[in-house]
């Protein structure tokens, strides 16, 4: 694989996380940075990244590991949403960052 429209709309919703991620820090108060809907709203681009960045089918190491980063992002929604803490806000903020690096790492380097 090469770097294709998808991995560019993908790094546009990292860019988004990352500005989300910048705005709750600095202490901007909306509801895109609300405990709860600001998971949510992560939650949702993560869930867009991921159906645009898909892996291709099998079991290679890669595949795993993204797999693994996916599950560690579901858990931190849910948790996030029962609990509404800031600081899985910023642990599902790092999780897709890091599941959008190493999509991007396997397409551009045509990683198993």
């Amino acid at each position: 694989m090469t770097f294709t429209w998808k991995d560019a709309i993908t790094t546009v919703f990292a860019v988004a996380v990352a500005a989300l991620t910048y705005a709750k820090y600095t202490g901007w108060s909306s509801w895109l940075t609300a405990p709860r809907l600001g998971i949510l709203t992560l939650g949702a681009v993560g869930l867009a990244m991921c159906i645009l960045g898909a892996p291709a089918p099998g079991y290679t190491p890669w595949n795993l590991a993204l797999g693994a980063l996916g599950a560690i992002a579901i858990a931190f929604v849910v948790s996030g949403l029962i609990l509404g803490s800031s600081w899985l806000f910023f642990a599902l903020a790092g999780d897709l960052v890091a599941l959008w690096l190493l999509t991007t790492v396997k397409h551009v380097f045509r990683l198993a």
